[in-house]
């Protein structure tokens, strides 16, 4: 029997794989380079083939209407936040599932920043999203992040943890370890998708990222400052969505 999760995922996972543009950076960063005005950023990518965009609740409410045009991209309303600075790696759930529907949202996410003075307090936020989000049939992502200094020994616990918690998606940063992330990706029923990171400088460099990510289990990529830093942004992300949706192993 169908039900609405399962049809708000297909939408995010068209044929198992997913590419997610990232614009939830200025909640910590403020007004970085290239998402100093959202709304040229997201016109810019309505007539694209990304699965979904990632978004603060308040960025999204002060949208221009027009900026999305005729935007058929999912909508992942983020729901949690940080102060700025040192005080960063704190997250804390700011708004709830009902906000985020209230913004016209496909899927909600999360963040957990594991090794902080908060952590089972982000845990447990997390888990009360989640039960609310199952009972109204929309898609968790959470974003799970080690802040230890050796992080490496700790990634299969944390997505484990996720997978116990019943996120639906799983984003991590996986620094490169391709044995690692087949090992987490052959033991996790959710579908686990890479953060982007920092910027790369050739994309022959991203496309040689991409390919390990998908070779070694991942389904997908979420992608922000490689993007929309990028000297051309809406011909670098076609290209990543092509690469992705048509990669085979």
């Amino acid at each position: 029997m169908i039900n609405g999760k399962q049809l708000r995922i297909k939408k995010l996972l068209p044929n198992g794989k997913a590419v997610f543009l990232a614009l939830d950076h200025g909640f910590s960063m403020g007004p970085i380079k290239g998402l100093e005005n959202l709304d040229s950023v997201i016109s810019n990518f309505c007539d694209s083939s990304i699965n979904g965009l990632i978004i603060n609740y308040g960025a999204m409410k002060n949208l221009e209407i027009s900026s999305l045009g005729n935007c058929k991209i999912p909508i992942i309303i983020h729901l949690s936040g940080s102060g700025l600075g040192k005080n960063a790696k704190e997250k804390y759930v700011l708004y709830d599932v009902k906000d985020a529907l209230r913004m016209g949202a496909d899927a909600v996410s999360l963040q957990i920043n594991f090794d902080t003075a908060t952590e089972r307090e982000q845990i447990i936020g997390a888990s009360k999203i989640i039960k609310q989000a199952d009972y109204m049939g929309i898609p968790v992502l959470l974003m799970m992040y080690s802040k230890s200094k050796n992080s490496k020994g700790k990634l299969e616990n944390i997505v484990r943890l996720g997978v116990e918690l019943g996120a639906d998606l799983i984003k991590i940063d996986i620094g490169g370890d391709m044995p690692l992330l087949q090992n987490i990706s052959r033991n996790s029923k959710v579908p686990i998708l890479i953060a982007g990171g920092e910027l790369k400088n050739k994309e022959t460099e991203l496309k040689k990222s991409l390919s390990n990510y998908l070779k070694h289990g991942a389904v997908g990529i979420s992608i922000g400052r490689n993007i929309f830093q990028s000297n051309n942004p809406k011909s670098l992300m076609s290209m990543v969505c092509e690469f992705v949706h048509n990669y085979e192993k």
